[in-house]
């Protein structure tokens, strides 16, 4: 059986491209799922009247929340043949219960290196129209349908 690759090549990408947005719930849940598989177990995580007793809404997701929202957001954009080369991160403020995370991206820019076709995106996630995180990805893609994306 022929599996058909399921995501765009590096050359259907244009700069300046919109990426799908995706919308993600922040609820107790998350939190303690995220917690108990990142072991952080930081009190401002889980403990609300620690948080609030320093004056901070509530309990909040940790960094490894952001990288991994902004890498899934990149690869469910870019397919599964795709790599994520690097991922910058800057956190601007705290995603906590009931709020929901809208994730945003553009592509930024295009680059073919030697071994490596590269696409470089610029992410934001958004939260009652404030921004709360920005990324920059940088991805691997293939050039064509049969394309093996190399390690760096």
């Amino acid at each position: 059986m022929t599996r058909r690759y399921d995501g765009p090549t590096w050359d259907d990408v244009n700069e300046g491209d919109a990426l799908a947005e995706l919308r993600y719930p922040i609820s107790i849940k998350t939190l303690m799922l995220e917690l108990m598989g990142t072991r952080d177990f930081a009190p401002y995580h889980h403990n609300q009247a620690y948080t609030q007793a320093r004056g901070i809404r509530d309990v909040f997701t940790n960094t490894m929340f952001y990288q991994g929202l902004f890498g899934r957001f990149a690869t469910d954009w870019s397919g599964p043949r795709s790599k994520i080369y690097s991922l910058d991160l800057w956190m601007q403020d705290q995603l906590c219960p009931g709020d929901v995370a809208l994730v945003t991206g553009t592509v930024s820019s295009k680059r073919l290196e030697a071994n490596a076709s590269t696409t470089h995106l610029d992410c934001r996630i958004l939260s009652n129209e404030r921004t709360v995180a920005r990324a920059g990805v940088v991805l691997g893609m293939p050039r064509t349908c049969s394309d093996v994306v190399r390690d760096r």
